[in-house]
């Protein structure tokens, strides 16, 4: 049996892979550096354990939520509005 791939190409599939790993990656170091500039501005300085104790308030996670969606959003948008186009090209035809 077949996997179904998702670009409809196995090396398409693949490249996604990569880009995906690549893009959680760098909104992991993005998110990070936030927090290190959110540190330094209180305290002036940051230790490893500053950054494994810190604790996000609610509106702090809320917020790094909303940042990771449009971050996904922005990386997903050539897919997903390629597939959009398609999507609107069979509703041409029907």
């Amino acid at each position: 049996m077949s996997k179904k791939n998702f670009l409809d190409n196995n090396n398409l599939d693949t490249v996604m892979k990569v880009l995906l790993s690549l893009a959680r990656e760098t909104y992991i170091l993005k998110d990070r550096l936030s927090l290190i500039e959110k540190i330094m501005d209180k305290k002036g300085v940051v230790s490893k354990s500053d950054l494994s104790d810190y604790i996000y308030s609610s509106s702090e996670r809320n917020q790094a939520k909303k940042q990771s969606d449009e971050f996904v959003q922005n990386i997903m948008m050539p897919i997903i509005s390629d597939y959009s186009d398609l999507s609107d090209k069979d509703d041409d035809r029907s």
